[in-house]
């Protein structure tokens, strides 16, 4: 080219139009990859802004233009620049997800805590596109990382909501205040606990003062750690909780979802520090009936002593009894026998006589072995429990099917 022609053409490159904008601004405005690429390479200065603020950068990083974002950086004085609604190129990198961009902007930047107008930090948004190298540099480089937006969220619940570990990890030692609520009531640790993130609820349960937070859900951190099978979140829990029996919207209690997960230790835990163990939820289960499930045998026997009630009966059916002849806990029969209000209704007081199989017979429709009959005793009331195995009318059911026929 020409050095007349040449010179043509940085003149129109460079012309602004009535909104201020230059023809980069333009390109990078309208994702003119190839147009701004060229421009870039034919301008001496690449940093005009334009009437609203802007420069080509950040419409470069609005658009997600890596490759003329890149070419950019290096040309410019000033990489800093606030736009009048409070955008940086590095904020907009890191909203877009242009992980290499953000990069290189945080590698030239001496201050990368700027707030936004919705108050968000590129750190927040970084942490909510799971850029995790990005994040942990602007970590590295940030005095303060403990900033919530608008809508109350930190880094720090973001990094816990989309289970980055070592980000969340690395934000826990470098802040004040963890227990930062946000507008739907989450807390970081009830967000770890809900994603399973063992390691950075038991990181924030060291450093936190109050556990006990109860979010719009109703679930506090200890219920969600016991619905997820979290035993030693869960034991840190209950180690800094004066009260451990709150009851969520499914009327769960965290000894109840405890026993259902089979957490012998956290139940053993939660019922030393309980009063009241009794609790019947939706399903109309007790954690007894839960644990005679589990076949958690010294949980169910710590129960026993601690209830009034052993006889309640789920919507399926079901008692802890039947639930402990079921998994033979031979024991356990005896005690829950033991507890019994009704003595005269006890079964082990009662004998199957010829008269009481008639019933039977005339019941099922079949004279069943008498050595497959048992007794039990629920809500006062006797039953005999027949194995209905070779019934062949019900055949298609399991082996483990029982039928109830009282004895009255």
């Amino acid at each position: 080219m020409e050095p007349e022609e040449l010179a043509e053409h940085m003149t129109i490159a460079c012309r602004v139009n009535d909104n201020g904008r230059t023809a980069l601004i333009l390109a990078c405005r309208n994702i003119q990859s190839d147009i701004a690429l060229l421009l870039a390479d034919s301008m001496n200065k690449v940093d005009h802004v334009d009437e609203v603020g802007d420069t080509a950068l950040m419409w470069a990083c609005s658009n997600g233009m890596t490759d003329v974002a890149k070419n950019l950086i290096p040309k410019m004085d000033k990489i800093d620049h606030v736009s009048r609604n409070g955008g940086t190129a590095l904020i907009l990198a890191c909203s877009s997800g242009m992980i290499d961009v953000a990069k290189d902007l945080i590698s030239k930047m001496d201050k990368v805590d700027h707030v936004e107008d919705k108050g968000n930090t590129a750190l927040i948004l970084a942490c909510s596109k799971e850029m995790t190298d990005v994040a942990n540099d602007l970590i590295t480089k940030m005095d303060k990382v403990d900033h919530a937006n608008d809508r109350g969220d930190t880094a720090l619940m973001w990094a816990c909501r989309n289970g980055m570990t070592n980000v969340a990890k690395n934000l826990i030692t470098k802040m004040d205040k963890i227990d930062h609520v946000n507008q739907s009531g989450y807390t970081a640790l009830i967000t770890a606990c809900l994603k399973e993130m063992t390691d950075v609820a038991r990181d924030l349960i060291s450093k936190m003062n109050k556990v006990d937070h109860v979010n719009k859900n109703n679930n506090t951190a200890l219920i969600l750690a016991c619905s997820n099978g979290m035993t030693d979140v869960a034991n840190d829990l209950i180690s800094k909780m004066d009260k451990v029996d709150h009851v969520n919207n499914s009327d769960n209690t965290a000894l109840i979802l405890a026993c259902s997960k089979n957490m012998t230790d956290v139940a053993h835990n939660l019922i030393s520090k309980m009063d009241k163990v009794d609790h019947v939820n939706n399903n109309d289960n007790t954690a007894l009936i839960l644990a005679c499930s589990k076949n958690m045998t010294d949980v169910a026997h710590n129960l026993i002593t601690k209830m009034d009630k052993v006889d309640h009966v789920n919507k399926k059916g079901y008692t802890a009894l039947k639930w402990a002849y079921e998994k033979n806990m031979t024991d356990v029969i005896q005690k829950l026998h033991s507890k019994m209000k009704n003595e005269k209704n006890r079964p082990d007081k009662i004998k199957i006589s010829s008269d009481i199989i008639d019933k039977i017979t005339q019941t099922l429709g079949y004279r069943p072995n008498k050595d497959s009959l048992s007794v039990h005793t629920v809500n006062g009331e006797t039953f005999i429990l027949a194995n209905a195995c070779d019934n062949e009318r019900i055949r298609k059911k399991p082996k483990s099917y029982t039928e109830v026929v009282n004895m009255e």
